[in-house]
């Protein structure tokens, strides 16, 4: 594949699976798209639950938020041609593995600032290996680690002390 800078081998391989098992119609195709697209409506409720944590004031709207924005995701109209069209499966897989990223990151960097060792796990691994996954999905995954910034400083601030490995990440 000739797609992008880095060939987009894991989308490719996606289709190609999807080949294998279901042969060349469109409409399975389609499905697994559309199966993709509600998974990231899952993990954005999820990453929306987990930021909400940690701003006192949206305490009180944790219980409908994260779901609204999920739904929101899975329904917006500007989705239709991500979603729909079969080729579109890259901004799909690069959209999951970089929620994914962001909820292992959100999950590690909470575990560490509560002393629990198993949340370097999650950072250096974990979120390393989604990134590349988003990256080699589509070249727009590597902002993964910019939008873990933005969740770093939208959810802990520059003043908050931060456990060791945070710094190192």
């Amino acid at each position: 594949n000739r797609s992008g800078m880095l060939g987009r081998p894991v989308a490719m391989a996606s289709f190609a699976a999807n080949a294998l098992a279901t042969g060349l119609a469109v409409a399975p195709f389609r499905l697994v798209n559309i199966a993709l697209h509600a998974l990231c409506g899952l993990l954005a409720w999820r990453l929306v639950e987990r930021v909400l944590r940690h701003d006192p004031a949206l305490q009180s709207a944790r219980s409908w938020l994260g779901p609204a924005i999920a739904v929101a995701w899975v329904l917006s109209p500007i989705h239709v041609s991500t979603v729909l069209y079969v080729v579109q499966r890259m901004a799909i897989l690069s959209a999951l593995f970089t929620l994914l990223a962001l909820v292992a990151y959100l999950a590690g960097r909470v575990r560490l600032q509560e002393g629990k060792s198993h949340g370097w796990t999650l950072l250096f691994l974990v979120f390393p290996a989604c990134t590349v996954l988003a990256a080699l999905s589509k070249e727009n995954g590597l902002l993964a680690p910019l939008f873990a910034l933005a969740v770093e400083v939208g959810c802990f601030g520059f003043a908050q002390r931060r456990p060791p490995a945070i710094k190192v990440f």
